[in-house]
């Protein structure tokens, strides 16, 4: 069996963990918005074709994209703030 061995952290370590955890999080924020426009981009592009070549109401179809494109982009990034 392998021995564990634990110390503290120095300040460098700290400092150097710190802002690689900085980094991070802020390359998963930037991920998360760039998603978010992408599909944005895509179900707006999806909406404008269905616009021309679906028969329904156009209230109807602008309703469809809106609310299935706004909550796939409120609850499907995963992303919700917290640490």
């Amino acid at each position: 069996m392998m021995t564990q061995i634990e110390r503290p952290l120095s300040d460098e370590e700290h400092s150097q963990l710190k802002a690689r955890l900085a980094n991070a999080r802020t390359e998963s924020m930037m991920a998360v918005v760039k998603t978010g426009g992408v599909s944005a981009a895509v179900c707006g592009v999806l909406a404008i074709l269905t616009l021309f070549a679906s028969t329904a109401p156009r209230a109807l179809v602008v309703a469809f994209w809106a609310l299935g494109c706004g909550s796939s982009l409120r609850f499907g990034s995963g992303f919700h703030g917290e640490d």
